[in-house]
């Protein structure tokens, strides 16, 4: 386990403490007193009910926990699974809260709602497409003996085409396609394949499997570690191949073949994407591995040295330079492409995208999902590029920055405009990428426009600092 995720707990909080004090003061109205409160990020991998990291009920009913570390950590809040994860006003998802490790700090917390107690939200309910179903809410697990809800998104043309189709296998269904049922933002899958095929890029199906909750880690790890268990990853990656690929390949119209099956996932997700992938590799010959960790077991790297090239494969890395302490899945992911190239895969079979304002979040890999996709498929029309979409603004809701991303050529004139028509920030002749600071700014929704003699693109922002 590398040294960043290793942190030393205080379990009670004395008047001299070293480290940094995280205190929520202010809860929800209808707060259950009587569960436990939990941290869950990049320090424990988004585990939402670790007991390391479970928060001490103080008798002025605020909760508190101290930390010792170094580094930037990022996080959320939890009663114990994504179902309960704290969000925003109207029950809005918020980005992850972030601080940096230092002595004798306190970080000051106000949570607005709990997921499962805020009632419904329009704004988050329902975004999937017609074309995503859920296709089992209880698909068996024979090698678990557990029962599983699969997605299923087919070609907007599927019903009338006749044709059939590659197949993209993912992890974490949950946050593939509905804002509703993620914990943290949705890729958007639906909506971005739907845009890309409609501009002329291969359509694919998409198998979206949702994770197993408390048993996510011992899922996705084929591994296990000392301090997070797991280990179990070989049978998932069984279930994936022996159980749901036959089942899907009967029931819908698929290209079954290797050069048109692939697998993709995040975080632990990556991990077990690039272990299904390199240990099946005459069943997928595609493998998305969007911020994986590596770091859980030095067995991966033990795997990439011994593991035999049968097959050519297409490995496409993604990883944030904000991701761990000073960037280490970068170094992570060079680490692995370099040790799998002393087994024989060549460099044409491996890409690396690695972005310097990248999170450990859905909206860094929602954001990079469409150059992957394209990647895969052999896409390199830049009429897709320019047309999917030409500005992206994350984290939304932002907390204290909004950053903008621009896909295009142009040069546009970026303007801030709040509810009442005021501009409260502009920057001119902005090409690329963009951080608009917004701690000074009111809570509440803006709109970022972004214009030049040619083009007008709008964005919606919300922005809701939550402490």
């Amino acid at each position: 386990m590398k040294p960043f995720f290793l942190f030393a707990l205080l379990l009670y909080i004395t008047v001299s403490y070293a480290g940094t004090l995280i205190k929520i003061n202010s809860l929800p109205a209808n707060h259950p007193f009587d569960q436990p409160l939990y941290l869950a990020g990049s320090m424990n991998n988004w585990n939402p009910a670790d007991a390391i990291y479970q928060l001490k009920l103080n008798d002025d009913q605020s909760y508190s926990i101290v930390l010792e570390g170094t580094g930037n950590v990022q996080f959320k809040f939890t009663r114990g699974g994504w179902d309960t994860v704290e969000k925003g006003n109207n029950c809005a998802e918020i980005g992850n809260r972030s601080f940096t490790f230092a002595t004798d700090t306190i970080y000051e917390a106000t949570i607005v709602n709990w997921a499962d107690l805020c009632g419904s939200n329009p704004a988050v309910t329902n975004t999937t497409t017609d074309n995503v179903s859920v296709m089992d809410l209880s698909f068996y697990i024979p090698q678990f003996d557990r029962n599983r809800r699969i997605w299923i998104y087919l070609p907007e043309d599927y019903e009338t085409s006749g044709k059939s189709y590659p197949v993209l296998y993912m992890h974490d269904g949950q946050n593939l396609f509905d804002a509703a049922t993620s914990f943290s933002g949705e890729w958007q899958v639906d909506e971005t394949l739907n845009h890309l095929t409609e501009n002329g890029a291969p359509a694919s199906i998409v198998v979206g499997i949702d994770n197993g909750g408390n048993n996510r880690i011992e899922e996705y790890t084929p591994w296990s570690n000392p301090g997070y268990g797991g280990g179990k990853g070989n049978l998932y990656a069984e279930f994936l191949v022996e159980t749901l690929k036959p089942y899907i390949d009967a029931h819908y119209r698929t290209l079954s073949d290797r050069e048109n099956t692939g697998v993709c996932g995040s975080s632990l997700g990556g991990l077990i994407s690039w272990y299904i992938g390199l240990k099946y590799q005459d069943v997928f010959s595609k493998i998305g591995i969007f911020s994986p960790s590596f770091w859980f077991s030095d067995s991966t790297y033990i795997m990439a040295r011994e593991i035999a090239k049968q097959y050519p494969m297409q490995m496409y890395f993604v990883a944030g330079g904000q991701e761990g302490s000073d960037g280490e899945v970068i170094d992570d992911c060079e680490k692995m492409i370099s040790t799998l190239k002393g087994s024989g895969f060549t460099d044409d079979e491996m890409f690396l995208n690695a972005k310097a304002d990248g999170q450990h979040s859905e909206w860094f890999w929602r954001r990079e999902f469409p150059a992957c996709y394209q990647w895969f498929w052999g896409v390199k029309s830049s009429k897709i590029d320019s047309k999917f979409i030409q500005l992206e603004v994350f984290p939304n809701p932002a907390n204290y920055s909004i950053h903008l991303q621009i896909f295009s050529q142009e040069s546009f004139d970026v303007v801030l405009i709040d509810l009442n028509g005021k501009v409260v920030y502009r920057n001119d002749h902005v090409s690329s990428g963009l951080v608009i600071p917004s701690q000074n700014l009111p809570n509440g929704t803006y709109l970022v426009q972004c214009k030049n003699d040619k083009f007008q693109v709008h964005r919606k922002v919300i922005v809701a600092k939550t402490n």
